[in-house]
């Protein structure tokens, strides 16, 4: 962007400076929104961004990754805050252990295929 010949995407990179907090990642996230490729890289930006290519949805993402904190029925478990790294927003789900216990959630994301089953890991 720094060095880019349009001098909008120049300005954009100005921001980002002006901000002192720039987050690139941001840039990956919008990617994502517009063509559901999780493989974002700066060729594909440029090529959005500088010339002005469209980019190409993907038919479907094969895989979802769904957190604890995407689960909204939580029946025999509760939500703890480990304040661990490792974990995603550093909260997990743990069995409360009382009897037996699920978790539920509606999976309605983006570029997602339309299925009647799919495989869960838990780790």
């Amino acid at each position: 962007m720094r060095d880019s010949g349009d001098a909008n995407v120049r300005w954009l990179w100005e921001r980002m400076l002006v901000s002192t907090r720039p987050d690139p990642s941001d840039a990956g996230m919008t990617w994502f929104l517009v063509s559901g490729d999780e493989e974002c890289d700066p060729a594909r930006l440029k090529a959005l961004i500088e010339d002005h290519e469209p980019a190409v949805p993907v038919p479907g993402r094969q895989r979802v990754r769904i957190e604890a904190e995407n689960f909204r029925h939580l029946e025999g478990f509760v939500l703890e805050d480990r304040n661990d790294r490792q974990a995603s927003h550093r909260l997990n789900v743990r069995h409360s252990g009382a009897g037996t216990a699920r978790i539920r959630t509606y999976i309605d994301e983006p570029f997602t295929l339309r299925a009647t089953h799919g495989d869960l890991e838990i780790r």
